[in-house]
């Protein structure tokens, strides 16, 4: 009886072991499963992830060039702004100048005909007793 239960021990340990093996295979497979399903999930939203930022990319690229032209344009604006800015300047200099020129000619303009003005009332006074001194020679 002890020969057939060290048989039977045997056999379960045989069937056990067996049994044990083709758990261990079971499990590799389905963890090996489970690894391929994981890895294709990671892979497409790695995949995902590279799309979105090559798209942030392409995006940030295309903001930075259109930042880049408008800083250009904003720098000739003021470099526009600063010129129109010295030629306003320097035309204001210019009509300050010519104001005063036009004052320095009006000053001497009315100067000499003032000077007319005194030269003919001095002619006039000078006439006005030549025909008063006519006048007293006639008279007499």
């Amino acid at each position: 009886q002890v020969t057939g239960v060290c048989k039977d021990y045997v056999r379960l340990k045989a069937d056990v072991h067996a049994a044990l093996v083709e758990c261990k295979r079971a499990l590799a497979g389905h963890l090996q499963d489970m690894l391929m399903e994981y890895k294709a999930v990671t892979d497409a939203q790695s995949a995902q992830v590279q799309r979105e930022l090559f798209t942030r990319d392409s995006q940030l690229d295309i903001t930075s060039t259109e930042l880049q032209r408008s800083h250009s344009a904003l720098r000739q604006t003021e470099g526009t702004v600063l010129g129109l800015q010295q030629q306003i300047k320097a035309l204001r200099e210019e009509h300050v100048a010519e104001m005063s020129t036009l004052e320095e000619r009006h000053q001497v303009q009315i100067q000499d005909l003032s000077l007319q003005v005194e030269q003919s009332q001095s002619s006039l006074l000078d006439r006005s007793e030549v025909h008063d001194a006519l006048s007293q020679t006639l008279a007499e």
